[in-house]
């Protein structure tokens, strides 16, 4: 959309005690990583940072450590944008809401768009299905900001073509989509 948003700064980072290295945390699968970008919005005059994550699927204590470089990188590199911009947060966790690396997330200064949301229009539990109709909420969408979180959705019906009421799958996991409100 380039029309709407300037891309001022972007930045990959490993969610390792080297950020700046191809690396991986001990005990993991896979490498992870972390990609931001600071847009400028040409509609509200505002910059947004948007910024997407894959923790990893081993255990809850390899992603809590990888929470925790996420957020402690996150914040070095956007200094005090950190507070001043809304940023938000997508991506798979492969956790739970329920677990340590999701309440690292929170304390990071983050909140969940689905409980925050006014309205949520999702017609199932849970964006991953694994081709198996799963029911697990492992995607999130979180925010920093004191916006108005007006929806939120897991988009599961409309992917098999014209017909939107039989699920269809482009990926293991549903989308997920917040619709935001900034205030004044």
């Amino acid at each position: 959309k380039k029309d709407r948003f300037v891309l001022l700064d972007s930045d990959t980072f490993w969610l390792t005690e080297t950020p700046d290295e191809v690396s991986m945390t001990e005990g993991a699968k896979c490498r992870r990583i972390c990609t931001w970008a600071e847009l400028f919005d040409r509609y509200t005059g505002e910059t947004i940072i948007m910024t997407n994550t894959h923790l990893d699927h081993s255990t809850d204590a390899v992603r809590e450590i990888q929470a925790r470089y996420l957020i402690e990188h996150l914040k070095a590199r956007l200094g005090e944008k950190f507070e001043s911009c809304a940023v938000y947060l997508t991506g798979d966790f492969n956790c739970k809401n329920t677990t340590t690396p999701y309440d690292v997330i929170i304390e990071g200064g983050f909140a969940d768009s689905r409980k925050a949301a006014l309205e949520d229009l999702s017609t199932v539990a849970g964006s991953y299905h694994g081709y198996e109709n799963k029911d697990r909420e492992i995607d999130f969408c979180f925010f920093n900001s004191d916006e108005t979180v007006l929806s939120y959705e897991i988009i599961s019906k409309g992917y098999a073509g014209d017909d939107d009421t039989e699920p269809g799958y482009v990926s293991d996991h549903y989308g997920v989509l917040a619709t935001f409100k900034r205030e004044g």
